[in-house]
């Protein structure tokens, strides 16, 4: 299964880069939202090749995760490899200058099942295809406004 979402940033490359691998606030955000995250690997200075173990509870039952940086290509892509049991989804977020201030950031999420489980969940995943991408694109577009809104405020 393949999902895929678009949102064009009023930010330079640069600035849109460095907020998409900034992986501390990433891990605050999922604490936030009362999951555990324990860095396994720290990976390169860059962030290639950091590991996290991520635990946290879907429909009553504790679900364990763990999330590699699989490819970073600065500034223009990265590659996230994460694994739920028999599921394992890789993540690409890929960027383009369409100008000095302005920022294409496509995400794609491919999902391959490794066991019958997973691919019951995929199943049940494609039926709700519409919403997710709904889901997903507002929250993109979130993501993307409060990326100018930060360069804005330092610029």
């Amino acid at each position: 299964m393949k999902i895929s979402v678009v949102e064009d940033i009023s930010a330079p490359i640069e600035y849109v880069f460095a907020r998409v691998t900034n992986f501390d606030a990433f891990e605050r955000g999922v604490l936030r939202r009362g999951a555990k995250v324990r860095r396994v690997e720290q990976g390169a200075a860059s962030g290639d090749g950091a590991k996290w173990e991520v635990s946290f509870m879907l429909r009553g039952a504790e679900r364990r995760m763990t999330v590699k940086v699989a490819q970073l290509d600065h500034p223009t892509s990265v590659v996230y490899r994460t694994r739920i049991k028999g599921l394992v989804a890789v993540v690409t977020l890929d960027l383009v200058a369409l100008s000095p201030s302005r920022t294409r950031l496509t995400l794609d999420i491919k999902m391959v099942s490794k066991s019958l489980r997973a691919k019951l969940v995929i199943q049940s995943l494609k039926l709700a295809k519409r919403r997710i991408n709904r889901k997903l694109r507002k929250r993109m577009g979130a993501f993307a406004e409060s990326i100018e809104d930060d360069f804005k405020a330092v610029g």
